[in-house]
């Protein structure tokens, strides 16, 4: 996996061997990160995975590691998620809706939680845990990633004519970023869905106000057709 590089021999998942798995892994890596979520790496124990999960615990040193594993095994299980929202944005054919669109997606999943809302895996839980070496490097390259693709979808947006070509690509990256991360804690704090959609909503406006009237007849086309 793409963690398996900064995880030491006895930290990686290793294969049950002889049988297949006889659950979803996708389900129950969605069950180990709601117990993150909830208590904390540091105060999540392996007694506190398998019984979320619903499996033994040979079952969950065998497909996933231990504590720490399964811990970056949950990271990466998000991780997947929120590419597949930052190629969504990167794609979209016009900037404002894709970050509208964008923004949607990640507070329905911050305000979403079995005990609460529980903010962003990556954004809040994971950033808990910086003091673990390997976590913050795999969080050096997350957000890393992200920014590479949301200062490419402004500079296509700048020479589209969607938005000032006054205006600086990492710079509405370092907003945009820093107003998703505002929104996990939010989130977090118990801040309701529309405050955080109106927060989001200010933001798009701010940055997108400035578009050519032939963008903007473009976005009001594409409303209607919705």
């Amino acid at each position: 996996m793409w963690y398996s590089a900064l995880m030491s021999n006895d930290m990686r998942s290793k294969p049950a061997r002889g049988r297949p798995r006889l659950f979803d892994e996708d389900v129950v890596l969605d069950k180990i990160a709601n117990v993150f979520w909830e208590k904390g790496f540091a105060g999540t124990s392996i007694d506190d995975l398998t019984e979320a999960a619903g499996i033994k615990r040979p079952s969950l040193y065998a497909s996933f590691g231990d504590k720490k594993a399964s811990f970056y095994a949950a990271l990466a299980h998000s991780r997947r998620r929120l590419e597949a929202l930052i190629k969504e944005f990167e794609e979209a054919e016009i900037l404002r809706l894709g970050l509208t669109h964008f923004f949607q997606q990640n507070i329905a999943d911050f305000t979403q939680g079995t005990g609460g809302q529980r903010g962003s895996f990556i954004l809040t839980v994971a950033m808990e845990s910086v003091s673990q070496s390997e976590i913050k490097l795999l969080l050096a390259e997350i957000l890393g990633q992200m920014d590479k693709a949301f200062r490419r979808r402004f500079s296509r947006a700048i020479a589209d004519g969607e938005i000032a070509d006054h205006l600086d690509p990492m710079a509405l990256t370092m907003m945009t970023t820093s107003t998703l991360q505002g929104l996990a804690l939010r989130a977090r704090a118990g801040a309701s869905s529309a405050v955080l959609q109106e927060l989001s909503d200010r933001l798009v406006l701010s940055l997108t106000q400035v578009a050519s009237a032939a963008i903007t007849t473009k976005i009001e086309k594409l409303a209607e057709r919705r």
